[in-house]
């Protein structure tokens, strides 16, 4: 089973078998550096002539990587480019960059995805996310009834208007797209000759 056609229950597991040899003296360095961003790592010191050198903990180094995260936790900001100064031209780019900042936001509704990858990537030296569509969030018994409702209000200008209104809020506010933070210490991957992601196995419990 290769990577451009659907995997099965087998090759994920083979293939997260493959990645765990792969990834497992990194998985020792994360856990190393974890503990020193949850001031964990013991740090042994000891005055002349004291005997006994004595551990204490210290979060110097969580301390550090959140300042360093801190300069890299910026909202970007979404422009769409005008192409030409027709002003039909100028209205389109605006709304397109509307639509983009409600989708960037509405996108997370499960959770801040982007305030969290810098710390990642500090810490870690690598962040992860995935983007997925959620059609099943326009697909419940209360959406198939409010397309009931539009249809039938078909004849009734004011009953349209408002089934639609009520449709387009639905849809405001259940955005079919998800776009989720994801562990990047549980994240194994390999990248094809040509640099390209091929395959990314993330490792999840049920719960």
């Amino acid at each position: 089973m290769s990577y451009n056609s659907v995997p099965d229950a087998d090759h994920i597991r083979s293939l997260g078998e493959s990645y765990r040899s792969t990834w497992s003296q990194q998985e020792s360095l994360d856990t190393i550096m974890l503990s020193y961003l949850l001031a964990k790592n013991r740090q042994d010191v000891n005055k002349p002539g004291a005997g006994t050198p004595k551990g204490f903990r210290s979060g110097v180094g969580g301390l550090i990587v959140k300042e360093d995260a801190a300069l890299l936790t910026v909202t970007p900001g979404l422009h769409v480019n005008v192409p030409t100064q027709d002003e039909k031209d100028k209205t389109h780019a605006s709304l397109l960059e509307n639509w983009l900042a409600g989708a960037w936001k509405a996108s997370q509704m499960a959770g801040q995805v982007w305030t969290r990858k810098p710390f990642d990537l500090r810490g870690f030296g690598r962040a992860w996310s995935n983007l997925y569509p959620n059609p099943r969030l326009w697909g419940t018994p209360e959406y198939e009834k409010l397309i009931e409702d539009y249809q039938k209000a078909a004849d009734d200008p004011d009953k349209r208007k408002e089934a639609e209104k009520a449709l387009s809020l639905y849809k405001r506010d259940r955005w079919p797209i998800r776009w989720r933070y994801v562990s990047p210490r549980s994240t194994w991957t390999t990248f094809s000759g040509d640099m390209w992601l091929s395959e990314v196995a993330e490792l999840r419990k049920m719960t």
